[in-house]
């Protein structure tokens, strides 16, 4: 009985953490100017994709190959 509720005082404070980070990515969001035109957002779109394939490749290919972390802690 005691492990339940450790259980479920976690999962308590993890969903009260997981509903903070909603609320402020929400306001970070509409802090954005994002363009008003399918145009626009094909720009901003293109952006990212030279963004991830050529300015960040090397930790983006790492992570997603390796398995980020779990990679790191086992090759420690």
């Amino acid at each position: 009985m005691v492990d339940i509720e450790a259980q479920k005082e976690n999962y308590e404070g993890l969903t009260t953490e997981l509903l903070q980070w909603i609320e402020q990515t929400i306001l970070k969001l509409r802090e954005k100017d994002f363009p008003n035109s399918l145009a626009g957002m094909q720009a901003l779109m293109q952006d990212f994709k030279k963004f991830r394939t050529e300015l960040k490749p090397a930790k983006y290919v790492w992570y997603f190959i390796f398995g980020g972390e779990n990679f790191i802690s086992k090759g420690e």
